[in-house]
């Protein structure tokens, strides 16, 4: 079963768009002439408004409404004609005040400091060009899940959706690999390299004496 949707609080919207606009997403038209959703490259949001970028230019209906969908949490809303415009690969709309999202984790986040490096040993279930094995670099951790970050990975190293297999976090091998789905995967590009980070739900938690060690090497608690 996945993860139960709910409706947000109109007053938490423009802060968690904001955040969500860090992680990408989709945009869609359902109609019978387009549909195909168009990845978001960039995003930032200013006050009452959000300002997107695409990879190139995309087919927008002005008369029809459009459907938006971030990576963060699942956030979904819809965008009502007369509140978007667009202009060749760039789309400005109206911070909406109606949106759903995947429920909050009950469980805090701990962030590692950017100086410390903290790794994990993954292999991904999917077999499609490369198989992909190996040491990630940890960006943060909760008892179900882990944030990891891959610089410059293979065409397609990770995608949302795929499963893998973790079998080693923060230096100490566990006794039973844990299995883990990821939930997102947003690339930045930087001028000479690409960052790829990922979000991976656990199937069960982390062992105990392992996320204390964990915790220790932390010193940021993000919000679940």
């Amino acid at each position: 079963m996945g993860q139960p949707f709910h409706q947000l609080p109109s007053f938490q919207i423009p802060s968690l768009i904001e955040k969500a606009s860090l992680f990408g997403g989709r945009v869609t038209q359902p109609s019978a002439s387009s549909g195909r959703p168009a990845t978001i490259t960039q995003m930032s949001v200013n006050r009452d408004t959000f300002t997107i970028t695409f990879s190139s230019d995309v087919f927008i209906e002005r008369e029809r409404p459009l459907e938006i969908r971030l990576s963060y949490r699942s956030i979904s809303f819809q965008v009502d004609p007369q509140e978007f415009s667009i202009q060749g690969d760039v789309l400005v709309g109206r911070v909406p005040r109606v949106a759903r999202a995947i429920a909050v984790r009950d469980n805090e986040r701990y962030a590692f400091p950017l100086t410390a490096v903290v790794h994990a040993a993954i292999r991904r279930v999917e077999k499609r060009g490369c198989s992909l094995a190996g040491i990630v670099q940890m960006v943060d951790v909760s008892r179900n899940g882990l944030g990891i970050l891959l610089v410059n990975p293979e065409v397609d190293g990770i995608l949302r959706n795929d499963h893998l297999w973790l079998r080693e976090i923060g230096g100490i091998e566990l006794e039973s690999p844990i299995f883990g789905n990821v939930v997102y995967s947003f690339e930045k590009r930087f001028k000479d390299s690409i960052d790829l980070r990922c979000g991976v739900s656990l199937d069960r938690e982390i062992p105990e004496d392992v996320f204390a060690d964990l915790q220790r090497q932390c010193r940021i608690v993000l919000p679940a």
